[in-house]
């Protein structure tokens, strides 16, 4: 490869990322268990948002914080509902068409 050979240099830059981003092979037909967490992006009605910000400041009051997260209170209603199957149950019926 020479300096000017631009063809070799993206062969490089994409052997490199390839690489650095290659998740191991699954392991006799068991998945791949991610390590890394994984982003969630949602978009929430203004009335929502105002809600989980009260959420946030009412829990911050009761458990003695300066603030509670949002992620936090997601994290911990993720939990809940794997956990808890009348809150799932509940869930589900909201989410029934």
């Amino acid at each position: 490869m020479t300096r000017n050979d631009p063809a070799a240099v993206a062969r490089k830059i994409a052997d490199r990322a390839a690489a650095s981003s290659a998740t191991p092979p699954a392991v006799a037909g068991r998945p791949v268990v991610r390590t890394r967490p994984v982003r969630l992006t949602a978009d929430l009605s203004p009335g929502a948002y105002r809600a989980l910000t009260q959420l946030g400041q009412d829990l911050a009051e009761q458990t003695g914080r300066a603030r509670v997260p949002h992620v936090e209170i997601v994290r911990a209603l993720i939990d809940e509902l794997a956990e808890d199957g009348e809150l799932r149950a509940r869930v589900a019926r909201r989410l029934a068409p």
